[in-house]
């Protein structure tokens, strides 16, 4: 059934703005989370819906070959540690990954397969593009901050927003 569009996709297919004007509350340990992929479908997922890993120090992680469900949403990086994304592409567009540098002093945090910034863009202190690397280094300036990486389908960029 389509609302406001003549071609539904799904089942229920709303073109706009969609409202649930009564939810029940639930008592069950069991329950799953409705969320919306980038086109707005709905999927549901597990409770388990924040699926985090922590990088050692002086690791490296390659995440050349994974899927969209192997890539977790967060990750503690524990001062210096290589990353190498998988290769964009559609698959990946929307997706997020949330790194969060932390640890002591002389962070060296490398991710390999990022976008270089864009013209005019303010860049922080001590983060280097080199081609498609990215190295945040430094001291106490770059501790415990979060470094968001947003693909587009056709590169992995920066949010620092």
């Amino acid at each position: 059934m389509g609302i406001n569009t003549q071609t539904p996709t799904k089942n229920l297919d709303v073109n706009g703005d969609a409202r649930i004007r009564t939810i029940p509350a639930s008592t069950s340990t069991n329950d799953t989370f409705l969320v919306a992929d980038v086109d707005g479908n709905i999927f549901s997922r597990t409770s388990n819906i924040l699926r985090v890993a922590s990088l050692s120090q002086n690791g490296t992680t390659n995440m050349s070959g994974y899927s969209p469900t192997q890539l977790l949403d967060f990750y503690f990086v524990d001062r210096v540690h290589t990353v190498t994304l998988p290769p964009p592409a559609a698959v990946f567009r929307g997706r997020l990954i949330r790194f969060y540098l932390y640890g002591g002093t002389g962070s060296n945090f490398v991710v390999n397969g990022v976008a270089a910034a864009n013209s005019g863009t303010t860049v922080p202190l001590n983060w280097v593009y080199s081609g498609s690397t990215l190295t945040i280094s430094g001291n106490n300036n770059n501790r415990f901050k979060f470094i968001d990486l947003i693909c587009d389908g056709a590169s992995w960029y920066v949010d620092n927003r």
